[in-house]
């Protein structure tokens, strides 16, 4: 969301204003990279959301998640990948399951899933010579200050899916520009 030219930092502050309205960012893949470029901003591409990856490789329950199932292919391209360079690699600790991850997660603030696919984009997304491929659906902006400096081409906002009355919402959008 944006208001006086400036995007709000948070999904709360344009809550709080706005209601739950869908926003979509879209950047250009150029401009984009011009602006990280500029900024010294580290940002990798990613084939698959590492987040499902994670998903499938701690064992979340393919068939409640069917999404899961595209994600496989690569997920098990990362594993390999940690087996052959994690140093600290546990495959007991791979494909517990949602519940026993979560335990894990709960106990010590992370699992082993997680810390593996954090080395791997540390030491091989980040390192890739070519930071974005044509066949890469996510790219991951390593900034803490990204959202509040950040300058998409477009912003596409939709109506409150979740609204309780029947009206729909009106946005001024001269307001939020």
């Amino acid at each position: 969301m944006a208001k006086g030219g400036v995007l709000f930092a948070k999904n709360k502050e344009a809550f709080d204003s706005y209601g739950r309205t869908g926003i979509v960012e879209v950047y250009l893949q150029d401009n984009l990279e011009k602006f990280l470029l500029s900024r010294d901003i580290d940002y990798f591409g990613t084939p698959k959301t590492l987040t499902e990856c994670m998903r499938v490789l701690e064992g979340w329950d393919i068939n409640r998640l069917p999404r899961l199932k595209s994600y496989v292919p690569y997920s098990e391209f990362i594993k390999i990948w940690c087996k052959d360079y994690y140093p600290n690699f546990k495959e007991s600790e791979w494909g517990l399951g949602e519940e026993k991850s979560k335990i894990i997660l709960n106990g010590i603030g992370t699992t082993n899933v997680r810390e593996s696919i954090k080395f791997f984009w540390q030491n091989y997304l980040l390192k890739k010579s070519e930071k974005i491929s044509s066949g890469d659906i996510e790219i991951d902006i390593l900034s803490r200050h990204f959202c509040g400096n950040r300058k998409p081409d477009y912003i596409l906002i939709g109506e409150d899916i979740f609204a309780e009355d029947e009206g729909i919402q009106k946005i001024n959008f001269k307001e939020l520009l």
